[in-house]
């Protein structure tokens, strides 16, 4: 049996091959001195040699098809809002406070435009946008960026709204939004704005009269079809979460798929006042409040497509070079040649186009990317966003929100076709593509905040390790090996897609001052 002696170690055998008594070696020493000695004057030669620059490669592409690539990423023409009064009214309502109780939150505490929410900007701790109002539900994941909405169908990282409105609604009154109730919301635009309502939308109800001034009904409570959950169990991707839910199923005497099902819902639980107070409403009152409640959407969605951000170094240097000018005459300080470099990276070998695409530089599809498991709550994606749009009394196949703007977008022509019972296999684990404007100034990224730079995304992107949390990673999507150097280069191009917003509509203000 061969025994190591762990006294010894390298520098104590070169020590003593190289100057100790022969009678001190070990039988057959002399090869292995001299193994040792080769050894050593390799090491030595490869320390002293010159090690090779840093690689980033050149990626071979002309300038014509270089503005063939660009002008497919450039941002359509800015269009005012029709319905000014709309806008007017959404306006005020976002930088109201009394829209969360008790608490001095607006929707601009989180949505601060040229800034994309980061909790940073608004002096709250980035492990949470909502940290310091603990009534407030906490999230890990940043605010989204609220520029050229007009592109998106699906709202929602899981796509839980089909229409800009109906996802208003939703933040209005989520746990990990406003946290607030539509009857509270109805008693502040009462008090503050009911001239410029009724300038938008006509008289008051007024069987509205007299009702209390906070409510919102209990939530229909969303679950996965069977088939979906049985196979987000077969897919789980950590064995001890998939052992927590089968010992859970086991006490409550429940299946493991409605036990998984049950972990894929955050449970949204209203203050037994608040549905009390809703349902001692007539069902005339109870349609007048929700129909009041889906206008305040769409007055804040009108407000919202007025945002754009428009002016990024990425924006200019497209222009010039739509111009004719060619790639190098483009350039400039704020977009100079590792920008060029890491566009180049972006469109090429980097891959980063298949689902980072169009003027938003985002597909607005739904994609696995297989992020490891974290935390026991099961991260089901567009599979769990989907029946939460099936289930919402503000989707577009509901008596709310059929008629507005907004209801003939493509994402309310599919939850149109959607099956409720058999939808969602192949969006588990998926969540939608984010636009990448603005995303370098966020402080986290992902859907849960795991990351807290764009290094480390594209670190991920490049690496590719771990199994995914549930379902199956994207096909499209492989490990990239792409150098330091080159991913660099991409984090430098990503910078270059910030840019301030700026309103359409700054003059429309009457609301706003009130």
């Amino acid at each position: 049996m061969l025994k190591f002696n762990k006294k010894i170690s390298l520098p104590s055998i070169l020590s003593r091959s190289l100057s100790g008594p022969a009678s001190e070696q070990p039988k057959g020493g002399r090869p292995v001195t001299m193994i040792l000695l080769g050894v050593a004057i390799v090491v030595g030669i490869v320390l002293i040699l010159p090690r090779p620059a840093p690689r980033l490669r050149e990626v071979a592409i002309s300038d014509e098809d270089l503005r063939q690539v660009v002008g497919r990423s450039r941002l359509p023409p800015t269009v005012r809002q029709r319905q000014p009064a709309l806008a007017a009214l959404g306006r005020a309502l976002f930088r109201s406070s009394g829209l969360s109780p008790h608490t001095d939150r607006t929707c601009g505490s989180c949505h601060t435009f040229g800034n994309v929410g980061s909790p940073q900007d608004q002096g709250l701790p980035a492990a949470s946008t909502a940290a310091a109002q603990p009534q407030v539900g906490q999230t890990t994941a940043n605010a989204p960026d609220l520029a050229h909405l007009n592109a998106d169908g699906w709202f929602g990282r899981d796509g839980r709204s089909d229409s800009l409105a109906a996802a208003c609604l939703e933040a209005l009154e989520a746990p990990q939004g406003m946290n607030g109730s539509r009857l509270a919301v109805l008693a502040l635009v009462k008090q503050r704005f009911r001239e410029s309502y009724e300038e938008a939308f006509g008289a008051w109800p007024a069987n509205l009269a007299g009702i209390p001034e906070a409510g919102r009904p209990e939530p229909s409570q969303a679950k996965l079809p069977i088939e979906v959950a049985a196979l987000g169990l077969a897919t789980l991707g950590s064995f001890p979460l998939l052992d927590g839910i089968l010992t859970q199923a086991n006490q409550q005497h429940a299946t493991p798929a409605i036990e998984l099902s049950r972990r894929a819902f955050s449970m949204d639980t209203v203050p037994p006042q608040w549905s009390a107070a809703f349902a001692s409403l007539s069902p005339e009152q109870q349609v007048s409040a929700n129909q009041v409640f889906a206008k305040v959407g769409q007055a804040l969605a009108a407000f919202l497509m007025d945002q754009v951000s428009d002016d990024s170094p990425y924006d200019r240097f497209a222009a010039r070079l739509m111009q004719g000018r060619s790639a190098q005459e483009s350039l400039d300080q704020e977009f100079g040649a590792t920008e060029l470099a890491g566009l180049k990276l972006f469109h090429g070998p980097g891959q980063c186009q298949t689902c980072h695409s169009g003027p938003r530089f985002s597909d607005g599809l739904f994609h696995n990317i297989g992020l490891p498991q974290r935390g026991t709550d099961i991260a089901a994606g567009r599979a769990a966003g989907l029946q939460i749009a099936l289930g919402d009394p503000f989707n577009c196949k509901g008596i709310y929100l059929a008629q507005s703007a907004d209801a003939s977008t493509t994402a309310c022509q599919s939850l149109r076709a959607v099956s409720a019972g058999k939808e969602g296999r192949e969006d588990l684990g998926a969540f939608r593509t984010p636009t990448l404007r603005n995303d370098a100034k966020r402080s986290t990224f992902m859907h849960d905040g795991r990351f807290t730079s764009v290094a480390e995304v594209v670190t991920y992107f490049n690496d590719l390790e771990g199994r995914p949390a549930i379902g199956e990673r994207d096909p499209q999507l492989h490990r990239l090996d792409l150098t330091d150097e080159e991913m660099a280069a991409i984090v430098r191009f990503l910078a270059t897609l910030n840019s301030p917003a700026r309103d359409l509509n700054p003059s429309q203000s009457a609301a706003s001052n009130q």
